[in-house]
């Protein structure tokens, strides 16, 4: 089994691009090979609807090209075919060609229908549309895009050179960040932007606004981007927010122009990741994703569609982001960086509807296998040069393996909704929200339940936790996104973790949206 296997379907490509069009792609993947193969591991390329390819790794050939279940256990039974499972998997292309898996969303309240995800391809258990049954997350997963409906596959293939000729760099040149925030996250922004770099690190925090539309444009040089803004579907910029206004705060033509090859980003925005079809909008601007990778980006780290966080602190979006970019300056590859802020994510988070949709969102777009940094101290460089690189990585993935399972096992989650709270500690809880600027609309209760681990802790000190969700949604919104009418609401939540009547923790979450007068 090769270490690095690039997941793709063959019919697919076709369709999208004819056999000319295939044919580039399956040239790409060779130089990428090539290049895999200077670096210390082997790659192959395995078309998921091949019926003889599939049936060596005793699985079944995809029939339907928009399933995602059955790309889930094409997936599953090529990482599972050998004792030596594949360190990192690379899915090929946008949506259009290895869809996403269409997960329950559950915070319903902001009127997401699903949430598009790669997370199942990334978790060893059965296939399951729930978040809180893909939380054993043990693999190393991410996806070079194209663009969705496209004829050329010119924007994949120019990806998939882009990683073949990366080269690592010195962990300064990516110590430089270009931070970009609304004007009501800064305080969260900043907490983010001095822990990962450290206070005093000399990181300007743009805020928007003033930064917008083309201001924005001279500050893109640096190789690594954290973005703390709004988005919305099928928009392929983001917006600033000062009050009931949202002005652009960065646009797909100022990327497309000014980013610099090798760059990192990590955008905790609405929709940042998602990779809709240019054509079905008027103005046929391509996403900001597909943007930086036209740039010749290696890695966006985004949600696919609404994300959240909170302004004055850190929560869901703001840890996972974090997570992700500390592991890339700790030197480890895209890919594993992803999976440990992950596992990190589960096994500190305890899963509320908005942990639940924030794990499942976050996607990885880039080739996994790249290492962005390479240890930059003489000294540490000298030990890791003295270890064989090959036995370290199935080691790590060994170890990764045991620790996803674990904190699968041990992850705390909502449960079934119970009645609605009331009596005290619904006052409590109704008081905390409008404390932290929510208005009680609406008020639910949770049982905490979890993995066999934690179930089992449970039972064995006699805990009956309870999470209570307080939330309030802006009025409803209607919209056209791709011919389709959408009804979305801005979302504010609090959730108040409980155990015999008194109060353990509290989240705080705000939706990243923009919807227009909202």
């Amino acid at each position: 089994m090769s270490e690095k296997v690039l997941l793709a379907s063959k019919s697919a490509l076709i369709t999208k691009y004819k056999r000319e069009g295939f044919r580039k792609v399956v040239e790409a993947a060779s130089l990428l090979k090539a290049a895999d193969k200077r670096r210390g591991f082997n790659t192959s390329l395995v078309f998921l609807d091949d019926e003889a390819t599939m049936r060596r790794y005793k699985g079944r050939a995809v029939t339907d090209p928009k399933s995602g279940q059955q790309h889930k256990e094409a997936i599953d039974a090529i990482y599972t075919a050998s004792a030596s499972e594949p360190e990192y998997l690379v899915i090929l292309d946008a949506p259009d060609v290895i869809p996403h898996v269409s997960m329950i969303n559950p915070a319903l309240g902001d009127g997401d229908n699903d949430v598009p995800s790669d997370l199942p391809y990334a978790c060893d258990t059965p296939y399951s549309r729930d978040p809180s049954k893909n939380l054993s997350i043990t693999r190393v997963v991410g996806r070079i895009p194209g663009i969705m409906g496209a004829v050329h596959p010119t924007h994949l293939t120019n990806a998939m050179k882009a990683a073949a000729e990366f080269r690592p760099r010195p962990r300064r040149d990516y110590t430089a960040c270009f931070a970009l925030s609304a004007e009501p996250w800064q305080k969260s922004t900043t907490k983010n932007i001095d822990t990962i770099f450290g206070k005093g690190s000399g990181n300007r925090i743009h805020i928007s606004p003033p930064t917008i539309k083309s201001a924005a444009n001279r500050f893109l040089p640096p190789l690594l981007h954290f973005i703390n803004c709004h988005g919305a579907p099928h928009s392929p910029d983001f917006f600033g927010q000062r009050g009931d206004d949202y002005p652009t705060a960065l646009m797909t033509e100022g990327v497309a122009k000014n980013v610099k090859r090798n760059t990192v980003i990590a955008a905790e925005c609405c929709y940042g990741a998602s990779l809709y079809n240019p054509a079905d909008e008027k103005s046929q601007r391509p996403p900001i994703a597909n943007s930086y990778f036209e740039r010749g980006a290696i890695a966006f780290f985004g949600s696919t569609n609404t994300a959240y966080g909170d302004a004055a602190r850190l929560s869901a979006a703001d840890y996972l982001t974090q997570y992700f970019l500390l592991n890339v300056l700790a030197g480890a590859s895209l890919g594993r960086a992803c999976l440990e802020a992950r596992q990190f994510f589960v096994n500190d988070k305890d899963f509320d509807n908005y942990c639940k949709k924030t794990i499942a969102q976050f996607i990885l777009l880039g080739d996994p296998s790249l290492h962005p940094c390479v240890e930059d101290d003489a000294a540490d460089l000298q030990l890791k040069q003295m270890a064989d690189q090959k036995t370290a990585r199935r080691i790590r993935r060994m170890e990764l393996a045991a620790l996803g399972k674990s904190a699968g096992e041990a992850a705390a989650f909502g449960g079934k909704k119970g009645r609605k709270p009331s009596g005290n500690l619904a006052k409590q809880a109704k008081s905390i929200a409008r404390k932290l600027g929510v208005r009680p609309q609406n008020i639910d209760s949770y049982d905490v339940s979890g993995g066999p681990l934690y179930r089992g802790a449970m039972r064995s000190q006699k805990f009956q936790p309870r999470m209570i969700e307080v939330s309030q949604a802006s009025r409803p919104i209607k919209e056209m996104i791709a011919g389709k009418e959408q009804i979305r609401h801005r979302v504010k939540a609090v959730v108040v973790h409980t155990h015999d009547g008194g109060i353990a923790r509290v989240a705080h979450y705000i939706s990243k949206s923009w919807i227009p007068n909202a």
